[in-house]
């Protein structure tokens, strides 16, 4: 069974070999987004998702069911095949789609040897390198020339279910433990969760990093939408540092986010929250502008919501995780 992340990614692998549709499950869910809990079964866990991509924005909920040959809905298959190939890039979320995958596998006690991992790392094209993040940037003839598969060793299987219990832990400990730890096994998967730590909000200016750059972007490009997130995806497409390959419906959502009606302090406002993106216009408000010069806090003035994985950053807590240069620090919130 060949496990591919997204439909783009499915409908070019399946142009490149032409193999039957039931020899491929699609991995539709982007686990880098939103709420990550303690797997116990997959009718539950696939409902938990949906749930969280419904948090991310309540105008684009996924269905995964409605969507062909789903890995969530198709799970007796996957846990059936005689053979499981996955497909990855060096990507964020390809990285914890591995993670993930050989959790599955140990909870419900398959043969991992029957796993075959094909990692593509570099996209060679005619003027310049790039990384694979994911199966979709490459060409139909770059899959089938694909680089020589491998199978996971008992340390590789290890860092493997560290890593997934580090991202899906209620705090930061265990996953900085892990990016700490040791880095010849599995070196793509760490080194891709090594870009969560952007996730959380800087201390000065209350914002996650993919908040900032959008903010950023708004000032320069509003009051279109796309040309807002189009300047952020192409930044970032050039950006080879930043393994965290978001897409555009999260950073539609994330920007909407700021300026939702029950914020205090919105930092932005729209003409409509449940438009499509290049029918949503955006403008930039003065609070915008005070937060990113760090001489007003998003948080202190809003408060926050949100979710580094496992780890959910409530204010009405006490307290909240932030971002200090290459640390993480426990703040308690002043309002």
């Amino acid at each position: 069974m060949n496990i591919l992340h997204g439909t783009a990614a499915a409908a070019l692998f399946q142009k490149a070999f032409e193999i039957p549709e039931e020899e491929i499950l699609i991995f539709n869910d982007v686990l880098s987004y939103g709420a990550l809990k303690t797997y116990t079964d997959i009718k539950s866990w696939k409902t938990f998702r949906e749930k969280s991509w419904h948090t991310l924005d309540p105008y684009s909920q996924r269905v995964f069911h409605e969507i062909a040959r789903d890995f969530y809905t198709n799970f007796n298959d996957f846990k059936s095949a005689d053979s499981y190939n996955l497909w990855i890039g060096t990507g964020l979320g390809d990285q914890l789609l591995l993670a993930f995958i050989i959790h599955l596998i140990i909870y419900h006690e398959l043969d991992i040897q029957k796993l075959s991992v094909y990692q593509f790392e570099t996209i060679k094209r005619k003027h310049f390198d790039i990384e694979a993040w994911g199966i979709a940037l490459l060409h139909a003839e770059e899959i089938k020339n694909h680089p020589t598969p491998y199978t996971l060793t008992d340390k590789q299987i290890a860092v493997a279910k560290g890593a997934w219990e580090a991202v899906t832990s209620p705090t930061p400990k265990k996953y900085l433990k892990h990016l700490h730890g040791d880095i010849n096994h599995l070196f793509l998967l760490t080194k891709a969760l090594g870009f969560l730590f952007l996730r959380y909000p800087d201390i000065k200016t209350g914002l996650p990093y993919w908040d900032k750059v959008l903010l950023e972007s708004a000032q320069k490009h509003h009051p279109k939408c796309a040309r807002i997130i189009g300047d952020v995806l192409g930044y970032e497409f050039h950006a080879k540092y930043n393994l965290d390959t978001v897409g555009d419906d999260y950073l539609f959502s994330r920007l909407k986010n700021l300026g939702k009606p029950s914020l205090k302090k919105p930092l932005i406002k729209t003409n409509a929250f449940n438009l499509p993106m290049r029918e949503t216009k955006i403008d930039i408000l003065p609070n915008a502008k005070k937060v990113l010069s760090g001489e007003i806090n998003m948080i202190q003035e809003n408060g926050i919501d949100d979710w580094v994985c496992g780890v959910h950053l409530n204010s009405s807590s006490g307290g909240v995780w932030v971002r200090d240069g290459k640390s993480l620090l426990w703040q308690t919130i002043e309002r």
